[in-house]
């Protein structure tokens, strides 16, 4: 643990794998090739010599490196425990992040719903009352025409009355006056006939 923590931070993490998943197989120390070695993610030419020369690893003829002794293999694997459990617990927390940051996009997303649809039903309340007051005071107008035509028709019907009255007058006064005017024809006509005589 000691000589990896005292590698830079981006070195750590390759130089464990390299020892912990593959430099031990089935609790037993492994030869791999150098060439192999170098085509992990982080895994350089300078970190390999590093791990060579602090004999936590060595290198064989073949240009492959193993562990240097079989007394690694045991803190090697209990500290690739701890990372497991570590990483484990890491990922759970990452997982239970995520599920807060979307819990929290849902709440904020039905929180922006419920504004929106707060904003609309305040229109539409707004709308509905300005059409109720338009159409309360078209009713009132209406109601105000309809008794206007209600008094003009009362009106009208009070004149053709007076009319219909006047002109069964007229008839009368032109009766009156056709009857007058046969008497005075009869009475002229009588003193002239006398007068004749």
């Amino acid at each position: 643990r000691n000589i990896i923590t005292r590698l830079s931070t981006d070195k750590q993490l390759p130089a464990r794998r390299l020892m912990e998943e593959k430099l031990i197989i089935d609790g037993a120390r492994v030869s791999m090739p150098v060439s192999y070695i170098l085509k992990d993610p982080g895994m350089t030419k300078e970190l390999l010599d590093e791990l060579i020369n602090t004999h936590i690893i060595r290198p064989e003829q073949d240009n492959s490196v193993e562990i240097s002794h079989d007394t690694l293999i045991e803190p090697i694997l209990k500290y690739y425990d701890e990372r497991r459990k570590q990483e484990t617990l890491e990922k759970e927390l990452q997982e239970k992040e995520a599920q807060i940051k979307k819990i929290s996009e849902e709440q904020e997303a039905r929180a922006k719903r419920n504004k929106l649809i707060t904003r609309i039903v305040g229109v539409a309340f707004i709308i509905t009352f300005v059409f109720a007051w338009y159409a309360l005071i078209k009713s009132k107008e209406a109601e105000k025409q309809k008794n206007i035509a209600v008094q003009l028709k009362t009106e009208a019907d009070r004149k053709k009355d007076s009319v219909t009255l006047l002109s069964k007058r007229a008839d009368s006064l032109s009766q009156q006056l056709a009857a007058n005017s046969n008497i005075v024809n009869q009475i002229v006509l009588g003193s002239y006939t006398n007068e004749s005589k």
